[in-house]
Parts: structure tokens; sequence; C-alpha cells
């Protein structure tokens, strides 16, 4: 399709992304529609946009065909589960390559790298990130995007089997549990990893006695009294898990954060029934999930729906946090790539992934131009040629020209969405998008956020109730909230934009609603 074509198509915005930059999104462009055509899920999704602004990227499709495609993938999906089986262990096959080939190089001295060598580990990091990244459109996003058509369509198949059975089960309960994964996310492995080091601490005489009469910084002074091993055990788990809420730019967790767990884990009556629930908690959940599929009589092709949707929950997560390993890892070259061009990070982040070689090897680069990227841009990907990038006044001349939906924002007494847990809770808005919003939430504040992602977590469990913009019942935001029991409401769409932090709520998770009391 030409680019006069293209204006006078509709283009609308699905999701804000915010702290991002081009190595995460950019790459991804240059075989977007092409590789999921390659996997079967159809040539709908060929062209893609992306809008930057100050490190908040928007995502964007053209409506007629997104529309298409998602339909198109649901059919197929809901028709022939083994293709969508397939798919997800591709997923699984990219993603661990990726993170294999990070964490050969996450520890590698990259100040005694030639520029090329440099350029060669930045562009083999970028082209497996690219696999990883493709890899999952079709089930960890497309198949739910805009519209939740696969949780809508396991939600009725799961009423529809209610129904007929005549039995009595909370439908809610019901579909979590038949969505829950049924292995580990790496959250989950960090917190299992936890539990048994605070053990080993509770019944260590020595380690005891600081980690309960000490605060941090007295804890910190005194680990040289806690033997080798058990300090040898304390610094892998914290090398180990140090980037687990990097997301796409962010910073490592210190040490102390991992400290404090021990410090109030070891404090903890319970820790031996906690380590039992964790040992135990897949266990439990395969068995719980085998009952409700005899108690219904699912068939064999229902069963395998559901167990799609239960990888799919696991894989967004798992999947996720691996490209969370791979930013952590790609910066450390960004950083090095900063100090021989004389760039910040920021300005390295902005590179085209095809761009990095001839800026280290011949320095064609021009810094004013990532500092406009970054500022605002546009890049626009046809799947075939390498993505046009639009900055400053072309930038906004590209936007006039285009059709680009505006989303109508009423003014509401209420917002409705879908019920990922039930439960009410009233109480005072804080909108949390990033790491740096965490500070802001206090134990019974109603979180709201565009999508949630595991470096929310800590802000999650304080929050009263949770509703964000984006998402279906398999959604991060979903599955954290079962876990927590913490009544949440997911794809509301413009509750961020109609409400601000402070403003007074009423969320009723049985029914979908969140009320406005107070603005």
């Amino acid at each position: 399709m030409s680019e006069s074509g293209l204006k006078k198509k509709k283009w609308f915005k699905i999701e804000d992304i915010p702290k991002v930059n081009y190595f995460m999104l950019v790459p991804i462009f240059k075989k977007y529609g092409s590789f999921i055509a390659k996997q079967g899920g159809s040539n709908y999704f060929k062209h893609i946009l992306w809008t930057f602004e100050k490190g908040t990227a928007g995502l964007c499709y053209l409506r007629e065909d997104f529309n298409k495609g998602i339909n198109f993938l649901l059919e197929k999906v809901t028709n022939n589960p083994p293709w969508a089986e397939r798919l997800n262990k591709e997923i699984i096959k990219y993603a661990k390559e990726y993170f294999a080939y990070a964490k050969l190089i996450e520890n590698k001295d990259f100040s005694k790298s030639s520029r090329l060598e440099l350029a060669k580990d930045f562009e083999k990091l970028i082209a497996l990130q690219l696999n990883s990244h493709n890899s999952g459109q079709i089930t960890t996003w497309l198949i739910d995007a805009g519209r939740q058509l696969f949780s809508n369509y396991l939600d009725y198949l799961l009423k529809d089997k209610i129904k007929i059975s005549g039995k009595k089960i909370n439908l809610v309960q019901a579909f979590s549990l038949l969505t829950t994964p049924e292995k580990p996310s790496f959250v989950e492995l960090e917190s299992g990893g936890s539990l048994n080091i605070a053990l080993s601490i509770k019944n260590n005489k020595v380690a005891r006695e600081i980690f309960l009469k000490n605060n941090i910084s007295e804890i910190k002074n005194k680990l040289n009294k806690i033997e080798h091993s058990l300090r040898k055990k304390m610094q892998a788990h914290y090398k180990k898990y140090l980037w687990l809420y990097y997301n796409y730019e962010g910073s490592v967790l210190e040490l102390d954060y991992f400290l404090e767990i021990w410090r109030l884990l070891t404090k903890d009556k319970n820790l031996k029934k906690l380590i039992k629930e964790s040992e135990r908690k897949f266990y439990l959940i395969k068995n719980q999930r085998a009952e409700i599929f005899k108690k219904f009589n699912f068939n064999e092709k229902e069963r395998k729906l559901f167990n799609i949707a239960r990888d799919i929950v696991w894989l967004k997560s798992w999947r996720k946090d691996i490209m969370y390993f791979g930013s952590y890892v790609l910066d450390k070259i960004a950083k090095e790539i900063g100090k021989r061009l004389g760039l910040s990070l920021n300005q390295v982040r902005f590179f085209c992934d095809w761009e990095v070689r001839g800026a280290l090897l011949k320095n064609k680069f021009s810094p004013n131009e990532l500092n406009e990227r970054y500022k605002f841009s546009i890049v626009y990907g046809d799947s075939v040629n390498l993505p046009k990038i639009y900055t400053g006044k072309k930038a906004k001349k590209f936007l006039k020209e285009w059709q680009l939906e505006k989303q109508k924002i009423k003014k509401v007494n209420e917002l409705t969405g879908a019920v990922a847990y039930p439960g009410k809770a009233k109480g005072i808005v804080k909108i949390v998008e990033t790491i740096d919003d965490i500070h802001k939430m206090k134990k019974g504040d109603i979180l709201l956020s565009e999508t949630t992602y595991p470096a929310l977590v800590p802000a999650m469990k304080l929050a009263g109730a949770i509703v964000t913009n984006v998402g279906g019942l398999t959604c991060h935001a979903a599955i954290v909230s079962r876990e927590l029991k913490i009544p949440c409401i997911v794809g509301t769409k413009i509750a961020t934009k109609i409400l601000k932090d402070g403003d007074l709520v009423e969320v009723d998770a049985e029914k979908g609603i969140v009320k406005i009391l107070k603005q």
C-alpha cells in the first residue's frame, strides 16, 4: 500500500508504554507483520506506528486491518488449538536463546572491547531480542488485545459449561483457577529463594541475632560476621535477581531491598507455613484445575483452550521478565557506547539498531537527531523495508496528514470494565505508571494504571483495589490481583484519563464498576 493510500486509512492508538526507548521497540518493526504471517497469523499486521514523546511510546494500528486480524486469530486458535500450542513452544525457544546470550555477556567487561566487538555484541543481542519479541505477538498480545476476544470467548465457554451442568461455582474464581499457571515466574522463583534464605537465617544463631536486632544499615555492616556459606548464598541470590524490576530502562535492585525482605521474613512466625504453601502451590493448582474440568465435563478441545490460556498467562510474565533482563544487559553495552561517542545513555537508547555500527566505526551520528527522537518522533514500519523515522516538524506534519483517531473523553460519574478479581473497596486514587510513582501509594489507596507489570507489584500489594485502562482476564493486573486477593477491574480504557491523584472512588469489582465519589 502506498503512503498516500495509508494516509486515507484510519489508525488508532491501542496503548501507551511508559519509560521505553528505540532499542526495545524499533527493531521489532523490521519483521513485525512478516513474522506474524510466517507463523500463520495472516497479513493484517503489516503496518504499524509508534509515537514517541519523552520516554512514552504509543502503539498504533490500522483500525480495519487490526479488527480483521484479531478476529482471524481468535477463529484460528479456537478452531485449531494445536497451532496455538506450537506458537507457545516457539516463544519459549526464542526467549531461552535470548536469555542465554544475555546471561553469557552479562558480566563482560565492555570497556576492554573494541568498537567492532561492541557493535557485534549489540547486534547479536538485538537480533535475539527481535525474535523473542516477535514470536510472542500472536498469543501473548494480539489474541487478547483491544477487545479481549480470547478472554471473553473463554468466559462465555465457562458460563455455558456451568449453566449446562446446573452445578454451582464462583465464576470469577473458577476462571482464575483455570487460567493460573502451573509453574513459577521469575518473581515467584525469587520469592521462593528468599523464603529459604530467611529460614537459613532463622536457623543460624548469629545471623538470626543480626537480622532481628538491627536496622538495614547495621545489618550490612555486620554481614561479615555471618558464616561464609550463608553469606555466599545471600550474595548469589542478590546477584541472580538484582535486575528483576529493571523494566525497559530502569535501575537494579540494591542489596538493601533483599536484606529488608529477609529481615521481615525472619521475623514472621509463619515462615515455615509460608514455605510449605509455596512448595505446594502448583500441586494444588493442578489438582484444582483438574477438579473443575471433571466437574463440568470439559472435553479435550475445551481443556486445551484453557491450558493455552494458562500458558499464555505464564508466558506473558516470563517472557517480559526476559525482556527486562535483556534490557539490563543491553544498557551495559549502551553505556560503553555512550562513553566512546560522548553521548548520554538516554541519547544512545534512541539510536535505531542498524545505526549503531556506523556510529561506532565511522562516527556517523547526530546528537541533535537523537535528542529530537526522544522529544517527539514517529516511527512507521511496513514489515518489509527499514522503518521510517519522523522528528520535529515532520513528525507533527505526519500526525496532521495521517488519520489517527482521537479518543473522545466525556465527563462521567462511573467507569466500567471486566472483573479480574471480585470485591469492593473505597479509597483515594493514585496513578502508578512507573517505579517512580510507587512512593505515592499508601495502604488502601486505589491503584490506577494504563497497564501493570512486575516492577509495580510493591505498589499493588498496598492497593485497596486495582484498576487499569487496558488488559483482559489474562493480563498482569488480573493475575497479580488474584494472587493477592485484591479487587481488580481491567480494560476500563479511560480510567487514568478521567481520574487523577487524590480523587475519591468506590470500586465495585462484583459488577465491574468504578464509581467516582469526589474529584
